[in-house]
Order: structure tokens, then C-alpha cells, then sequence
């Protein structure tokens, strides 16, 4: 017996296809019990904040994730529901991939790449840009530039890095040669005008925003900043799956599929090094690099098995130990990653005793009389708004510039003030709110009492 996917998969026996799907569905049932199980990072809490008052752009990212948070809102206040449609992205993905795939267990196993697995974990953009990525590979394989067009608008509605995605497909697949290829680019055109709109309506804030965080800095770190990107990509990729990615790409004749995988990711990988010599790089902004990555190894060269099996396993070896770290601290860090994932719950639980009236159920939703917060930074500002359903904002001439900044300012005639702890009595507050209580300081402990944050709460009021 063999089974097929869809009216283009190839023919595998179904045993091996059927070790896939079950891993397949342990992998995401693993994603789907962390989902709900941990905290909300501030990046999520600020998108979600996004999402009760949806834009064609905002300050940050282009719209696309506020929206997709928008559409599982009937769900309710919960994390679950919140990163729902990250999970979907990582399906979506998965899907787009599986036909081109030759060995379909170390596709499965591939998701497991930390930046993979992480990155359609959590409900920020990069979840639904890994997504478009992956269908858009799936599209201009089959010469559907239709769909691809449609991918594209979807990678660049996620994040401006997804203007990179047609023009990359075009050079994989040879698409010039293809006329339906410029009817994909006028769909895209049409399907980002909105957004486009937007911009022009607002000083092109975004791109501008886009092209200061990745692209400019007073102080370039030059081949420094070259050599870090190389060994953060190391990381969130683990050495032997690049390595032999590498090697894949290089020494293997490249059908339609294999060229497309290498120029979806080796050029944006080019890219970025390049970036890192002009400003500091994150990680992440790779991510849809990636996919390509991800795709390569499930299409191992004849004397390539034995090092594809051990690169996915060494990657899931990786995301396994850190997912456990979340749940379990495996490690002492001065500065733990996983103290992100319960900040927010234990800030809203030291506000919402400040916040909420003498006598009032403490927890969402809250009370008629429930006093707002301004915060130095749009991370806490987002946090309180999710734990403690109270209205935020960040103070006027704090923190960097961000969304707070596009919307309405507040004018509270008496609400509480927030910070992260630190020595000295100036803030950022002093000339807007020049009158107030002294501080009183919350904390995040973590499980073995250590303290993990501190944050000064004031009481003002006009």
C-alpha cells in the first residue's frame, strides 16, 4: 500500500509516511501543551495589544499579526488562544514543505530546529513569515506564481523582510522565463496597496523604523559584528545541522526544489552578514532563511543520510533541552531566558493589588474604578494590559520610540507608575509627573527564591 499527499506528492510506502505523521503529531502536541503552559513574553503581549485596535500598519511590524490574534479573540484572555494561529503557521509550513521533502522524518525532525521551533511557538511575526516562506517555495515549485504572489504579499505583510521573498523564488525557479510569474507580482502589489496606503499616510514609520533597527548605528561593529552573526546562527541552528546544510548546498546537482531551497536562504543569510558589519544583528531576523535550511536536509544526497539523521537529532536534542529548561530550569543563569515567560503573570499580580479598589476580586476583568498605568517601556505597559486588563500606556518621552507613540496619548487624572527597578531618583516621569508617592518595589522571584526583576510602583495623580 502507498500513499500519497495532495495530486503532486510522490509515492513513499506507507509505513515511513506513517512514522512521519505521528511524529508530526507528537511534535505539535508537545507545541500545543507549551502554548498553554507558558507565560506570555512581552513581544506577544504587545502584539496582542495590537490587535484591539487593528491598522493596515503600525510602528513596529507591518499588520498581519495583529490581525491573525484579532481572529482567535472569541477564545479569550488565554495564552493558548493567543499563540493558536502560531501553531497553525507551523502546520502551514509543515504542509507546504511535505511534498517536496524526500525523506519526510527528517522534515518532521527538522522542525525542531530551535529557530524553527521556537519561532512558531510564540505569536510574533515570524510565525506566519515562516509560513508564507514555506508555501511560497511549495507555489514556484509547482510553477504556481499565482500563489506565490499571494505567499509573498502574506511574508510582507508579516515582516518587511518578506520583500525578499518573490524576487528570491524568480531566481530559484528561473520564473523570468514564465509570464504568469508577473501576474503573482501584481497580485502581491494589490494585496499590499492597503498597507502601502498606510505607510504613505504615516511617514513611512515602519520602514523607517525596519531600516534604523537592522541597518544603521552610530557606532558600526564591523567584522565584530560579522563573527557574532556567524556564531549566533551556529547556535539557533546548532553547528553540525549548519555545517551540513552547508555541504548540501554546495556539493549535490540542484534540481527546480534544491534551488530554490538555496536561494531562499543563502542570499538572506549574505544579506544579514553583511547588515552585521554596518549594526548589531538579532538572531531571529533570519528565521525565513531557515526554511531553506530546513527543506535541504529532508532531501539528503545519496552519502548524505547518515549526517542529515545526525544533524535533526542533535537540533531536536537542542530545542528538547531548552524546552525542558522552560519548564524545569536545568541551569543557573544570572539572566535566564525563561524569566521572560513568567514576568508578565508576576507583574500583573504585584499591579493588580495597586491597581484594583480595596475589596475587589483580583484578576481580570477589571473593576469600573481600577486605577491605569503609564510605564517607562512598552513592555510593561503591554504585560499589565493582558494580566491585569487595565487600560496602559507608555509615559511621553520614555523608553524608545514605539506604537504609544502613534496612538492617542491619555489624559488620567490620577493612575499609577511604573518602572524596572534601579538606583538614582531621576526618571524619565520627573518632568510630566513631578508629584507623587514614594516607590514601592515588586519583584519576580523565581522558584528557587531568587529574584529575577524588580519594578518601582508610584501613586500620582494631577
Amino acid at each position: 500500500m502507498r500513499w500519497t499527499l495532495g495530486c503532486e506528492v510522490g509515492m513513499f510506502k506507507s509505513g515511513v509516511d506513517r512514522a512521519a505523521l505521528l511524529l508530526a503529531l507528537g511534535v505539535f502536541t508537545i507545541k500545543a501543551g507549551l502554548a498553554g503552559y507558558l507565560g506570555l513574553i512581552a513581544d506577544e503581549a504587545y502584539f496582542w495589544l495590537w490587535s484591539k485596535q487593528l491598522a493596515w500598519g503600525y510602528y513596529d511590524q507591518p499588520p498581519l499579526i495583529a490581525w491573525l490574534i484579532a481572529s482567535t479573540s472569541w477564545l479569550g484572555r488565554e495564552e493558548a488562544g493567543v499563540r493558536l494561529t502560531a501553531l497553525l503557521c507551523f502546520g502551514i509550513a509543515l504542509a507546504a514543505l511535505w511534498p517536496l521533502a524526500t525523506e519526510r522524518r527528517l522534515l518532521v525532525l527538522g522542525s525542531c530546529l530551535p529557530v524553527i521551533f521556537g519561532l512558531t511557538l510564540l505569536e510574533t511575526p515570524d510565525a506566519p513569515l515562516i509560513a508564507a516562506w514555506a508555501v511560497g517555495l511549495w507555489a514556484a515549485s509547482r510553477g504556481n506564481w499565482w500563489l506565490a504572489g499571494v505567499a509573498s504579499a502574506a511574508a510582507i505583510l508579516s515582516k518587511h523582510t518578506g520583500i525578499f521573498l518573490f524576487p528570491l523564488l524568480v531566481l530559484g525557479a528561473r520564473g523570468w522565463r514564465d509570464r504568469r510569474m508577473w501576474g503573482g507580482a501584481g497580485l502581491a502589489l494589490a494585496l499590499l496597496t492597503p498597507h502601502l496606503w498606510w505607510l504613505s499616510q504615516h511617514e513611512w514609520v515602519t520602514v523607517a523604523f525596519q531600516f534604523r533597527e537592522g541597518l544603521v548605528s552610530e557606532t558600526p561593529p564591523g567584522l565584530g559584528g560579522v563573527a557574532q552573526f556567524v556564531v549566533t546562527q551556529m547556535a539557533v541552528g546548532t553547528p553540525i545541522l549548519a555545517l551540513t546544510a552547508m555541504v548540501f548546498f554546495a556539493k549535490r546537482e540542484k534540481d527546480l526544489i534544491d534551488r530554490l531551497a538555496f536561494w531562499t536562504s543563502v542570499p538572506l543569510f549574505a544579506f544579514f552578514a553583511v547588515g552585521a558589519y554596518f549594526a548589531p544583528s538579532e538572531a531571529y531576523w533570519t528565521a525565513p532563511a531557515w526554511v531553506g535550511v530546513w527543506l535541504t536536509i529532508a532531501r539528503p544526497p545519496d552519502r548524505g543520510w547518515r549526517a542529515a539523521w545526525a544533524s535533526v537529532s542533535t537540533a531536536a536534542l537542542v530545542t528538547g533541552l531548552c524546552a525542558a529548561h522552560l519548564l524545569t530550569p536545568l541551569w543557573p543563569f544570572e539572566d535566564d531566558p525563561a524569566d521572560e515567560f513568567e514576568a508578565g503573570r508576576s507583574l500583573g499580580e504585584a499591579v493588580v493589588v495597586w491597581s484594583y479598589p480595596v475589596g475587589s476580586v483580583l484578576h481580570p476583568p477589571a473593576p469600573a474604578k481600577a486605577l491605569p498605568v503609564w510605564t517607562e517601556r512598552y513592555q510593561e505597559a503591554a504585560w499589565i494590559a493582558f494580566y491585569v486588563d487595565v487600560p496602559t500606556a507608555r509615559a511621553p518621552g520614555c523608553g524608545r520610540p514605539d506604537q504609544f507613540d502613534v496612538w492617542a496619548t491619555p489624559n488620567w487624572e490620577s493612575a499609577l507608575l511604573l518602572r524596572p527597578a534601579r538606583g538614582g531618583d531621576s526618571t524619565c516621569f520627573d518632568a510630566e509627573f513631578p508629584d507623587r508617592s514614594g516607590p514601592t518595589v515588586v519583584q519576580q522571584r523565581r522558584d528557587d527564591g531568587s529574584i529575577a526583576r524588580r519594578w518601582q510602583i508610584y501613586e500620582v495623580a494631577r
